[in-house]
Parts: structure tokens; C-alpha cells; sequence
């Protein structure tokens, strides 16, 4: 549902209300005047390219697994195959390549722009 900011001409407080397109605010949430009406709420936008999509959801997946990795054994035993205790060690040092070579990924398309 949307979000839409009423101002009261009474008391001047803005109020914030979550309502269909079709509701409106009757009365003001501080003084109960009726005297209410719709402001526009300022907002923005921050736009990323293809690339930068992709390499946040992959480094965000990427933190998420390392985590898990540092609690669960089985989960990286799972992961690489191997069922030893090492498995979850092995699995880190690999992550850790991983994100070194995302970090110098990320500096090289900084010096492309």
C-alpha cells in the first residue's frame, strides 16, 4: 500500500498514513481537525548498472555463506564435498581467494569510470 503525507492546517504536524488509493485522512492524528490535506513527500533514487547488481547480490550471498560456514561444519562439508573436520577450514581459505578477487574485480571497474 502506498505512503501519503497529510499536513493539518490547524496545527500544523504531518502526519504519515499507509491507506489505499481510494482512503483519505478525515481527521488530523494530533488536534482531530478536518482540515487536512495531502502533501507531496520528497523522495530519491539510486540507479546501478548491471554489473554492480550483480556483484552486490554475489558478494552479499558470499558474506551470508562465509557466515554460516564459521557456525555450521556440516554446511561446508555439504559445500565441498569432503566429510572431515577440515572441510569447514578449507572452505574459508577458498572464500577468503574468493573475496579478494571480487575486491580487485571492484577496484578495476572503478578505474574503467
Amino acid at each position: 500500500m502506498p505512503t501519503y503525507d497529510y499536513r493539518c492546517k490547524d496545527c500544523g504536524e504531518l502526519t504519515i498514513v499507509v491507506h489505499g488509493l481510494k482512503e483519505k485522512l478525515e481527521n488530523c492524528f494530533y488536534c482531530s481537525s478536518t482540515n487536512v490535506f495531502k502533501t507531496i513527500a520528497p523522495f530519491s533514487a539510486k540507479t546501478e548498472n548491471t554489473q554492480e547488481h550483480r556483484f552486490r547480490i554475489y558478494q552479499e550471498q558470499g558474506l551470508k555463506d562465509l557466515e554460516r560456514f564459521h557456525k555450521d561444519d556440516n554446511f561446508a562439508a555439504n559445500i565441498t564435498g569432503y566429510g572431515d573436520e577440515g572441510s569447514a577450514e578449507r572452505m574459508r581459505k577458498h572464500l577468503k581467494e574468493m573475496q579478494d578477487r571480487n575486491e580487485k574485480s571492484r577496484k578495476s571497474l572503478k578505474k574503467e569510470e
